[in-house]
């Protein structure tokens, strides 16, 4: 067990120095020795080392390999500490954060939602965690918002807001939230909420970082671009509102001329037919 400790550890410290190939081999390496010494593979090491090695495989692209991993760890938590334990729940965040980066965002849906609702389940509604949860999944939603925009933007901006209403105690997330919200906002059309929504995130990155910070200035570049797309949708919808009016107007007063040459029309034949008549 030592050996199989220290290949871990090695693994864990390979890969926050992001040297992915030698980190793979350690955390490789680590598996091996824990199921070889407890002769199974249901055992808490040989979970932890399975996770590590899927999230590693993510990173160099090598995503079907990473599903396979991140399936298997979620299985070994599953027959661990039953389906809502919190490895299980672990499991669930790191497979679908492996689907979305393979492009699967059907499947990464589902194991998000089975992630909210197992954190639900173990720690409350509003548990804080849940929040980047709901975060995620609007994030998700969010990357199809190209494709149609007034659908899934409307399902990604219902997330956020789930998100923005649970105590997170991180005021730099709830910027984030906000940011992405304008986003999607901006994206849908609805410049208005968009600049409202930076104009949160903004105030949010300027107190806690400062106004010379480099995400609190790309914030208030984005904020300066929404009010001015708001203002030049403000003016064409303004003009366009007039020119429906006069169009309006318009046919309003051709109607009622149309209308006023019919009466003399009728009048005119009106007259003609008592002539008739009385000539008779």
């Amino acid at each position: 067990l030592p050996d199989a400790k220290n290949a871990f550890e090695a693994a864990q410290v390979l890969w926050n120095s992001r040297a992915f190939t030698q980190s793979l081999e350690y955390a490789q390496e680590a598996s091996a020795l824990y199921q070889r010494v407890v002769d199974t593979t249901v055992h808490m090491n040989v979970f932890r080392s399975l996770e590590l090695i899927a999230a590693i495989l993510l990173h160099t692209q090598e995503h079907d390999v990473a599903i396979s991993n991140g399936s298997h760890a979620l299985a070994i938590a599953v027959q661990l500490g039953g389906f809502d334990c919190a490895e299980a729940v672990s499991a669930h965040s790191s497979l679908a954060y492996i689907l979305t980066g393979s492009g699967d965002f059907l499947a990464a849906f589902k194991h998000i939602r089975a992630a909210i609702y197992l954190t639900q389940l173990l720690a409350g509604p509003r548990y804080a965690e849940i929040c980047n949860l709901y975060y995620k999944l609007g994030t998700l939603y969010s990357e199809m918002v190209s494709d149609e925009p007034m659908k899934f933007g409307v399902i990604a901006l219902r997330f956020y807001k789930c998100a923005m209403e649970i105590p997170s105690n991180d005021r730099l997330f709830e910027g984030m939230v906000a940011r992405s919200a304008a986003m999607i906002m901006a994206l849908m059309g609805q410049l208005k909420a968009a600049v409202d929504s930076e104009k949160r995130a903004y105030a949010t990155y300027r107190n806690i970082l400062g106004g010379d910070h480099h995400i609190t200035k790309n914030s208030d570049n984005y904020l300066q671009h929404y009010m001015k797309a708001a203002v030049d949708q403000g003016t064409r919808l303004l003009a366009e509102c007039k020119k429906r009016q006069e169009e309006a107007e318009s046919d309003a007063a051709a109607g009622k001329i149309k209308a006023e040459e019919e009466e003399k029309d009728n009048l005119k034949k009106k007259k003609k037919s008592g002539k008739k008549k009385k000539n008779k």
